[in-house]
């Protein structure tokens, strides 16, 4: 059987001591819907790709990003499929997938780039207001962002400077928010004002 392709719903960090300390996540087949019948479960050790696997048990997997994979079915009626043998989907490779829309479609904004809620803001989507990967691009599009829009009021990473809020904590610590420009906290450079307000 050949691979696979889809989309990371949902990544659970490990916890120490426990079985399957490495983390593990949800995987949404492409041309299924997103439902517990149908989504696959996936394993940190199960990743092939060294980078990936890395960064599934160092970060966790952001939600959206795109993998190749096999399919080990269920032995039993209580178990879930199981992603195996993954690894990161590359620009131009295989899995028909097919066109936007449907059960399982995408939302874009307004000229057609995907929303990922959850996924960092394109870097060249925030500072040009194009995005060279077009509709499968992993990051995250925010239609309140674009062409026009005062970029004064975003850092030099596109993260909203969000003047008086509370700090973002997780981009404080990593320089990374999953939010990207939709984050309502403060980004501010270099981890100024770290130790705000929760975040």
């Amino acid at each position: 059987m050949g691979k696979e392709t889809g989309t990371v719903t949902a990544w659970n960090m490990a916890r120490a001591g426990k079985k399957n300390a490495e983390g593990y996540g949800f995987v949404q087949i492409d041309g299924h819907d997103d439902s517990k019948q149908t989504n696959l479960f996936l394993y940190a050790d199960n990743i092939k790709d060294s980078k990936l696997r890395s960064e599934a048990k160092i970060f966790g997997l952001k939600m959206g990003t795109r993998i190749t994979f096999k399919v080990e079915e269920a032995r039993s009626a209580r178990q879930s499929s199981l992603a195996t043998e993954v690894e990161p989907l590359r620009d131009g490779s295989g899995g028909g997938g097919g066109g936007g829309g449907g059960a399982g479609g995408l939302e874009v904004n307004d000229v057609g780039l995907p929303l990922r809620a959850h996924a960092e803001a394109c870097p060249n989507y925030m500072t040009a207001g194009a995005c060279q990967h077009g509709p499968g691009c992993t990051f995250n599009h925010p239609s309140n962002v674009g062409p026009g829009m005062d970029l004064t009021l975003l850092n030099s990473s596109g993260y909203p400077l969000n003047d008086g809020a509370p700090t973002c904590m997780f981009f404080s610590k990593t320089g990374i928010c999953k939010y990207g420009a939709t984050c309502f906290k403060s980004h501010l450079e270099g981890g100024e004002g770290a130790g705000g307000g929760p975040g």
